[in-house]
Formats: C-alpha cells, structure tokens, sequence
C-alpha cells in the first residue's frame, strides 16, 4: 500500500506449494477512506525452499490499482501464469 509516496508491506498470503495456478485463501483487512485515493500494489514471488521470506526469491509479477477499484476478489493478469513454472511455490503480497 502507498501512504505518502512511499510503498509499505500490509500483510502476504500462505505460501502455495506446487500449483502453477495458486488459489491463495488469506484474506487483506484495509481501511477504506472514501476522500482518499487509496493505491494497492500486489506482487506474487517464487519463494525459494529455504525461504528466507522475498530477500531471495524471484519477482513473477504483479499489479497495481486503488482500494476503490478492488471491493471485490483480486483477479491477476493471466500474464503472471504463463510465466510460472509447474512446480513453483509463491505467495502474494499486499
């Protein structure tokens, strides 16, 4: 999330193992402020198996909107996917 021009960490997804099309379960809680444009950016990594969180692992994509734009489920481009490998293990973050 964007406060101030500055991108911050709000929370991330379980990490999903072996799925090329990963359906994440956690779910964001964020305030919304109607007289604020609100800026959300999604990012979705290849974690690597010793997972040292994103320090080490492989950006894949990831995208951009406000707050107003996504009150409903997240649907990433389907670019992400085709750039996935089979066995990848990744987690979203928000």
């Amino acid at each position: 999330m964007q406060s101030h021009g500055q991108w911050f960490e709000v929370d991330r997804t379980e990490v999903i193992r072996t799925c090329i099309n990963p359906i994440f379960s956690k779910l964001f809680t964020v305030d919304f402020y109607f007289e604020e444009v609100q800026r959300l950016r999604f990012e979705v990594h290849d974690i690597s198996s010793n997972h040292n969180g994103l320090k080490d692992a492989d950006f894949l994509g990831g995208m951009e909107c406000t707050l107003g734009q996504k009150n409903r489920r997240l649907s990433l481009p389907s670019s992400l996917h085709h750039n996935t490998p089979p066995a990848c293990p990744c987690c979203c973050c928000l």
